[in-house]
């Protein structure tokens, strides 16, 4: 188990997913917040749902410092994309070796330290059930006109929480924004979710199958996943050609 800072090649390989439908100022913000992580991600999945931008390669998102895989679900305008794109991004971190998958929501920028954080606490606390560890999730109050500064305090811009709550993934459940399991307990967990509701499931889905497995969900401290104010979404973008 790794508890403690050590070089990359004796890290987890760590996967960061998360799915895209036309929030393109929030994907460029997230990719620049992942370049200063203290942990930056092994492969970083970004699942197209409806996005033709992204799914034709005109986003400036990939690096030097991990593989980019982008996989496409042509999900209905009418479903939930939120299961079947979880789906897909950790089939794809599974396929290119991950030992922890951290789904962070577009709109969230992360703290220096928030996927060292979570890499760690899945690797470290890993018990014979499974674990979904999760983190605390701050709204941000509207960016300057030069962008939310990615390398320096973010803290600076958190909203008023009584009058500017940010946008969830999945409302009233904010561990969905940032968490993480380890591959074991990822695959002891998702197929079970995705056979059951293949399009339509929701969140709720995923804590029935964790509770019924005796896991737990665990909240990491030290660590923020900072939610970008959504004046910044953009309008998503029509389905793929």
């Amino acid at each position: 188990m790794i508890c403690h800072d050590t070089a990359r090649t004796g890290r987890p390989r760590i996967a960061v997913l998360t799915m895209v439908s036309g929030e393109h100022d929030h994907l460029l913000s997230h990719v620049d917040g992942l370049a200063v992580s203290t942990w930056p991600p092994d492969v970083h999945v970004v699942t197209s749902i409806r996005d033709r931008a992204l799914t034709r390669g005109r986003l400036p998102i990939a690096s030097d410092r991990w593989t980019t895989v982008v996989p496409v679900l042509p999900v209905p305008p009418s479903r939930d994309a939120f299961l079947p794109g979880l789906h897909a991004a950790g089939r794809a971190a599974l396929e290119g070796g991950a030992d922890v998958l951290i789904f962070l929501s577009v709109s969230c920028i992360p703290s220096r330290r928030l996927l060292q954080v979570l890499a760690q606490a899945a690797t470290c606390g890993q018990s014979s059930t499974p674990t979904l560890w999760h983190s605390v999730v701050d709204g941000l109050a509207p960016a300057p006109s030069v962008g939310y500064p990615v390398a320096g305090d973010l803290d600076a811009f958190l909203g008023d929480r009584a009058h500017t709550p940010g946008p969830t993934t999945v409302p009233g459940r904010r561990w969905c924004d940032s968490f993480a399991m380890t591959a074991r307990d990822w695959r002891l967990v998702m197929p079970r979710v995705h056979a059951s509701h293949p399009y339509d499931g929701a969140p709720t889905d995923v804590e029935d199958v964790i509770t019924a497995s005796s896991g737990r969900f665990r909240q990491v401290t030290g660590a923020t996943a900072y939610l970008q104010h959504p004046l910044r979404r953009e309008v998503p973008m029509p389905a793929t050609a």
